[in-house]
């Protein structure tokens, strides 16, 4: 498994994030489908991140598209063929070009139900620079939708350049098995825009150690699954304890890093973090 470790500390300014996206010349399109795909979507644009990035919504509900000026709304119809026939031609048109142009596309969606069809049509129209953002429902919601949210999978692994996924079991049971289901799926849709957000960041925001859009792309080049993890250190606290804290996260589990092709660690660190520090952090990580 290819893995970069990122240390970003950030200190940059508004000003330099714009220069650094002016001075490649990159852009990232973020489309989210259907409810919990638009969710992550929304609370993004919400961060209000230092530099543009493209959002897009596609949904059969007119009310939970947002109409700003900086999102591209779609609406789908309640028919059950392809996109195509689900979007008036203006609009398929228009997200073809907004794929199309786009230096890397983030698909956002739940599967297991239309929204995944939806996704892995969408995969179809950008064979590379494609990270489909997913995830994968709980055992206990049937057999059913478990088994469509695995045949979504193996169409986007031929589609996509890479699959990050949070199936909700692993979560589960990192929040323990008497967990109300009302606050497993809140902690799920905190952790999916934390993780989406971290992932933006480290593709746009510059840092002192500073991952862009080039290095993300060649991470999207060793096509399969792709693993995040994140954590802002305490100085106050030990290093090891912190490391293995972010090790230990639900998208870096044992079973996916066996099958992972790519993983990003993102270490966000105060900006009078000593250099002996960094040398510690990296033989931590190493291990």
């Amino acid at each position: 498994m290819q893995a970069v470790q990122s240390t970003s500390i950030q200190k940059s300014t508004e000003q330099d994030a714009q220069q650094a996206q002016a001075d490649s010349g990159a852009s990232v399109l973020l489309l989210g489908v259907g409810s919990l795909g638009c969710y992550l979507v929304a609370k993004t644009q919400q961060a209000e991140l230092p530099v543009p990035v493209c959002y897009a919504l596609m949904h059969q509900k007119a009310a939970l598209l947002q109409n700003r000026a900086d999102t591209l709304c779609l609406q789908l119809n309640e028919t059950s063929g392809p996109i195509q026939q689900r979007l008036i031609e203006e609009d398929y048109l228009t997200v073809q070009q907004a794929i199309a142009h786009a230096d890397v596309v983030v698909l956002c969606a739940a599967l297991g139900g239309a929204s995944g069809a939806v996704l892995a049509e969408l995969a179809q129209l950008k064979a590379q620079d494609t990270l489909a953002f997913v995830i994968t429902p709980f055992t206990f919601e049937g057999g059913a939708r478990l088994k469509q949210a695995k045949a979504t999978l193996q169409q986007l692994e031929n589609q996509c350049s890479s699959i990050l996924e949070l199936p909700n079991d692993l979560l589960r049971q990192a929040l323990g098995g008497h967990t109300a289901l009302h606050q497993a799926l809140d902690a799920s849709n905190v952790f999916l825009h934390q993780a989406l957000q971290r992932l933006l960041g480290l593709m746009i925001e510059p840092g002192l150690i500073h991952l862009d859009i080039i290095h993300f792309k060649t991470m999207l080049s060793h096509r399969g699954r792709m693993l995040i993890g994140w954590h802002q250190l305490d100085l106050n606290q030990p290093l090891s304890p912190q490391v293995a804290s972010l090790l230990q996260q639900p998208l870096l589990a044992q079973a996916n890093v066996k099958t992972a092709k790519a993983a990003m660690l993102f270490v966000q660190a105060p900006d009078n973090l000593a250099t002996d520090t960094y040398c510690q952090l990296h033989t931590e990580l190493q291990r």
